[in-house]
């Protein structure tokens, strides 16, 4: 009866469909070792909870290799995450041991791509504004505005936009103050009324040309300089030829040395010549009379005297 039970006992475990050969054949070595049908049984069931524990076993590990298999592909097609990073996840699933962990790197790995593709929109928002800002300066060419739009799309991050924004509004600023005091200068320039007309024009080029504001005023000075000589000259020509006592060939001597200067304190000194010549004209002149009444034969010295006393009083030689 002993070795039937046994016999029985040992066909029950071998059918049990979850135990490995190695733990069939050591239950059975058990059971064939009692000497008490009685201690069959226990060894039965023993062997059964084994089978259901390697049932589980093989349960959990399907599970896992299923939940490892399903993370992998998800994190795959993850948007935003580089190779680097999905691979990185992956290595990390293989050697998770419960499905709750792998589903933890799955969580991880969704929150940083979240996060990445939020960037990326809020970049790209960013780009599209900053275009627009761009693109809304009035004073910068197309020519001028493109290599900002560039850098502005080439760029990975916020704050280099807002440079590139920053940089083109300054450009913006400085252009529009340019044309602003290029316009003023022009005006000023246009409303001189004694600088030549070819250096008008030329003051009016030079601050065309000019790329700064303070070569704009520098070329406004200049003008204005040139016309205050102009001027000065003019003034200083009339007040020569409004002199009673030169030839018209003296004044026309002074006036060209006039015209010749290039600064305003070398008009003064020829007009104090010119005023001098002007007076040593006028005192040649007397002494000449005075010479050519002494020698008349028919008049006496009190007419001479006469003569002579009106002559140093006048102060023209026509007179």
């Amino acid at each position: 009866a002993l070795e039937k039970a046994k016999k029985a006992a040992i066909e029950e475990v071998n059918a049990l469909l979850n135990l490995l050969d190695t733990e069939k054949a050591e239950f059975a070595d058990k059971i064939n070792a009692v000497n008490d049908v009685d201690k069959i049984n226990p060894i039965v069931e023993e062997a059964k909870a084994k089978d259901a524990e390697n049932k589980k076993a093989k349960e959990d590990a399907a599970k896992l290799k299923a939940a490892q298999e399903q993370a992998k592909t998800d994190i795959s097609n993850m948007p935003e995450l580089t190779a680097e990073q999905i691979k990185g996840y992956q290595d990390r699933i293989d050697v998770a041991t419960t499905p709750e962990a792998v589903q933890a790197i799955v969580d991880e790995a969704k929150g940083v791509s979240d996060k990445l593709v939020a960037d990326k929109k809020a970049l790209e928002k960013a780009k599209t504004e900053a275009i627009s800002k761009i693109d809304a300066l009035k004073n910068l060419t197309e020519e001028e505005k493109a290599p900002f739009k560039t850098r502005i799309n080439e760029a990975k991050d916020i704050p280099t936009i807002d440079k590139e924004v920053a940089d083109a509004t300054a450009e913006d600023t400085k252009k529009a103050t340019l044309k602003e005091a290029k316009a003023n200068a022009k005006e000023k320039i246009e409303k001189l009324e004694n600088i030549k007309p070819e250096d008008k024009a030329a003051a009016l080029k030079a601050v065309e040309d000019a790329t700064t504001p303070e070569a704009v005023a520098t070329a406004l000075q200049d003008a204005m300089d040139k016309d205050a000589l102009e001027k000065a000259k003019k003034a200083a020509i009339e007040e020569v030829n409004a002199l009673l006592n030169l030839l018209d060939t003296e004044k026309a001597e002074f006036a060209d040395k006039i015209n010749t200067v290039d600064a305003i304190d070398k008009i003064n000194p020829i007009v104090e010549e010119a005023k001098a010549k002007d007076t040593s004209n006028l005192e040649t002149a007397k002494e000449t009379a005075k010479s050519e009444i002494e020698a008349l034969k028919n008049l006496t010295s009190e007419e001479k005297k006469g003569f002579t006393d009106r002559i140093d009083v006048v102060n023209k030689i026509a007179d």
